[in-house]
Formats: C-alpha cells, structure tokens, sequence
C-alpha cells in the first residue's frame, strides 16, 4: 500500500454501513440515559437514611429531570429530521426559521 492510497481511502472504505452509524448515534445518547438512571439510584441511596418523604422526593425530582431530557431530546430529533429536509430541499429561509423556532421552544419551555 502506498503513502497515497493510505491518504484517500477507496469509497468503499470511507462508507460505514447503515448499522454502524445507526450505533455510532446510538450508544452515546444511550450511555447518557443509564447514567442519569443511575444517578437517580444514587442519589436514592443516599438520602434513603433520611426517611421516606426525602426518597420519594429524589424519585420525583428524578422523574422530572428524565422527563426534562427525554422532551428536550424529541426537540433535537425532530429538529434535525426538519432541518435536514430543509437543507435537502435548497431552502435556507426555512433552516433558519426552523432552527430560530428550535431554540426558542428549548429556551422557553422550563418556564412554562
């Protein structure tokens, strides 16, 4: 094999396979999601010495804060799926439209 090969790889090598970029997505935003669990589990252990009220407080605040990342998550896919049409289609206007709306929503929807 040569310098110059070794340099630009045939495309057959350069294209990973639907699977592989499916996980490479994958097990980063699964990763993220068992260690908040286990965070909460933590967090549980912890203050179980204190009583039952303060458990199941940890377990609410736990609950809310999954429910905060997976809301917030579902914003991101379909701000991508949205954005990668838009941006497919030749339609910058609507990428910016898209991605001002994303970051608007984002921004306001813990005070609501």
């Amino acid at each position: 094999m040569s310098a110059g090969a070794a340099l630009n790889p045939s495309p057959s090598e350069s294209i990973k396979s639907p699977a592989r970029q499916i996980a490479d997505l994958a097990v980063p935003v699964s990763l993220e999601m068992v260690i908040q669990l286990v965070l909460t589990f933590v967090n549980q252990v912890i203050v179980g010495a204190l009583g039952a009220v303060a458990v199941a407080a940890v377990g609410l605040a736990g609950s809310l804060s999954f429910l905060f990342f997976v809301t917030l998550g579902a914003l991101g896919s379909s701000t991508s799926i949205l954005v990668a049409r838009r941006w497919g289609a030749g339609d910058r206007p609507g990428v910016n439209q898209t991605l001002t709306l994303s970051v608007l929503t984002g921004g306001c929807w813990p005070c609501c």
